[in-house]
C-alpha cells in the first residue's frame, strides 16, 4: 500500500494494481457480516486490544497506525516464535 502510488504512476496505464490484503479484507468482511458477527463501531474495550509483535515493541503503535489507517492503543507484547 505504501508504494502503491508510485508503482501505479510508473505503469500507467497498462497496469491495474490489486491488493491482496484489500482484497483479503473486503472478503473477510463479508463473510462476518453474513455471519452476524461484524462490529459496526469499535466498542467501550477496543483499547483492551492485545497485540503480539515478533519485532520491537518500540515503533509498533506509529506503524501499525499507517499501515492500519487509525490510532492503535492496547498491550503491545514481543513474542519469540521457535522454528
Amino acid at each position: 500500500p505504501l508504494l502503491a502510488g508510485a508503482i501505479q504512476s510508473f505503469f500507467l496505464p497498462f497496469t491495474v494494481l490489486i491488493s491482496a490484503g484489500a482484497e483479503g479484507a473486503r472478503h473477510l468482511k463479508q463473510t462476518l457480516a453474513d455471519h452476524r458477527a461484524l462490529a459496526e463501531q469499535p466498542g467501550p474495550h477496543a483499547s483492551d486490544c492485545h497485540y503480539y509483535v515478533t519485532d520491537t515493541t518500540d515503533n509498533f503503535s506509529r506503524l501499525a497506525t499507517i499501515f492500519l489507517g487509525r490510532t492503535v492503543k492496547g498491550f503491545v507484547e514481543q513474542v519469540v516464535i521457535d522454528e
